[in-house]
This record gives structure tokens, sequence and C-alpha cells, in this order.
């Protein structure tokens, strides 16, 4: 992260710690999310877990999260050379793990007393990248005898920062607990890259996605 980035993090960390001196409503979240992305490289199976602790002043609240996401790779097939001979081409494919480390502001809003609310937010995630994602090279013969041959070397990824928009529904399931459902966009705010040395290959992880969250939310003071 840039200097900016990083000073924007500890005003809000501070802010957030100093807040326990105070007596503010507490709220923790914990939710289950799939994503839907933007670029082909991903699959179907993009998901993540995350928890979240919110200090509320009234209506405003200030929150961090952690979890973990992954995101799966089953990208297309690149040329990387043609002729009548011989055709070469690269694949990224395998899974990729994250750990989300977020702040967000949020505002909410009660829509009939306590029993139904919306809230709308607005983070910034920094995600630490853990790879099992591999660059497949396959050399294959377009003339008899056919053959094909695969060389393969895990790919290193970088780790990236994302911002998220969204807002959630919440209704009261009594006890001070209320189920909630929550929808936004991820978009990229600086891309990691997935590089493989001996093969000299790397390529831009777009994160750019769309996003449903269910879970469970505790209102404590």
């Amino acid at each position: 992260m840039n200097l900016s980035i990083k000073a924007i993090c500890a005003m809000v960390i501070s802010l957030f710690i100093a807040s326990f001196s105070h007596a503010y409503e507490w709220e923790t979240q914990g939710v289950a999310g799939y994503y839907f992305p933007s670029d082909g490289l991903w699959n179907s199976s993009c998901w993540s877990g995350e928890a979240r602790l919110i200090c509320w002043d009234t209506d405003l609240g200030v929150g961090v999260s952690a979890g973990m996401m992954q995101w799966g790779a089953d990208g297309p097939d690149t040329i990387l050379s043609r002729t009548s001979v011989l055709q070469i081409s690269d694949k990224l494919q395998g899974d990729l793990q994250y750990i989300p480390l977020g702040i967000s502001v949020l505002r909410k809003f009660d829509m009939d007393s306590d029993t139904q609310k919306l809230q709308i937010d607005a983070g910034l995630h920094y995600l630490v990248a853990n790879s099992d994602l591999e660059w497949i090279r396959t050399r294959e013969m377009l003339i008899s005898p056919f053959s094909r041959n695969y060389s393969s070397e895990e790919a290193t990824c970088d780790d990236a920062l994302v911002a998220r928009l969204g807002g959630s529904f919440q209704w009261n399931m009594g006890e001070q607990t209320f189920g909630l459902v929550s929808g936004g966009y991820q978009f990229d705010l600086t891309q990691g890259d997935a590089t493989a040395d001996s093969l000299s290959v790397k390529q831009e992880l777009d994160l750019s996605a769309f996003y449903v969250h269910v879970g469970v939310a505790f209102l404590w003071q």
C-alpha cells in the first residue's frame, strides 16, 4: 500500500480503538458470500466468509473486518506461437486464496421501528494472497504423430487492494439478533499479478465483481 492508504488505515484504526472509551452501540456480523467476476479468467467457484465488527454512533458506523476468500481460475488458452507443425499455449488455472482485511464506513436506516433496517457501506479491503494457481504450458504437435506435452509452474501472486460499495437489509430474529442479506460491487484499486519466472509469463488479476452476502448480525453495548 502507498503512504496515503497507510495513513487512512492508521487514522480509521486509531479512531476505532478510541471509540471503546465511549458508550457506543456495537454490532458483530458473520457472512458468507458469493462473487460474480467480470473477468473470464475466473470460474463459478468464487466465495468468501467474513466477520465484521462495527461501532455505531447513532446512525453512523465504522467497521473493521477479516475473513477468507477463494477464487477459482480456469482461464482460456493463450496461444504464444503457432506454425503448421507446432502450437505452444499457456493457461492459468487452480485456486487463489485471499485474506481480506477491511475498513469501512456505514450508514443505517430504520424501516419499521427496530425490526427492519437498511445499511449502506463503503470500504477498502487489503487482500493478502496465498496462491494455489499454476501456469500450464502446452506444446502440441499438429501433424502426425500427434502429441501433447505439458509443463507447469506454480504462479506467484501479489497482494491487491479493492474497494467495495454495497448495502444490506436486516430483519429482527429476536434477542438482538438480525438476519441479513447484502449485495454490492467490488472493484480494483491496485491489481496484483500472477507470474511464473521460468516460463516468462505474467497476468494481471482483475477482481472486479458483483457480490451477494448472507449471514447474521448481533447487537450489543
